[in-house]
């Protein structure tokens, strides 16, 4: 149970790192935003938020890119259906993926995270049956 808070923890630290960085940005650039260019076949996987201040030509031009944060995929052994499907994935490949790791199965996974680039995040429990 302690893993699970300290997770909880951390996850709302990133939260709010992400959002003070996102107002840090704004403020730099006089709150314009724009989208990246690119195929985005999985909106979630594929898609990134890219931040732009357009400065005069002897200031040169910086762009920034904010990537988005990772989902949760597992939740004390329960599959998140929505967020799974975000990410174009199915439960066969999540459970091969869970078993590659050297986990049972599932039922034993306490958290498991996919980030942008579709790298998982797994911390097994072995008390969950």
């Amino acid at each position: 149970m302690y893993e699970v808070l300290l997770l909880l923890f951390l996850v709302a630290v990133i939260w709010v790192a992400a959002l003070i960085g996102v107002l840090a940005l704004l403020a730099g650039s006089g709150g314009r935003l724009g989208l990246a260019g690119g195929d985005h076949s999985h909106p979630y996987l594929d898609s990134h938020v890219s931040l732009a201040s357009n400065r005069t030509a002897e200031g040169g031009k910086t762009a920034y890119r904010l990537e988005k944060l990772p989902l949760l995929l597992i939740s004390e052994g329960k599959v998140i259906e929505e967020n799974l499907r975000q990410t174009g994935k199915t439960r066969f490949w999540l459970n091969r993926e869970v078993t590659l790791k050297g986990i049972k199965g599932i039922r034993q996974v306490c958290w498991c995270t996919i980030n942008f680039r579709g790298e998982l995040y797994i911390l097994g429990d072995k008390n969950l049956s």
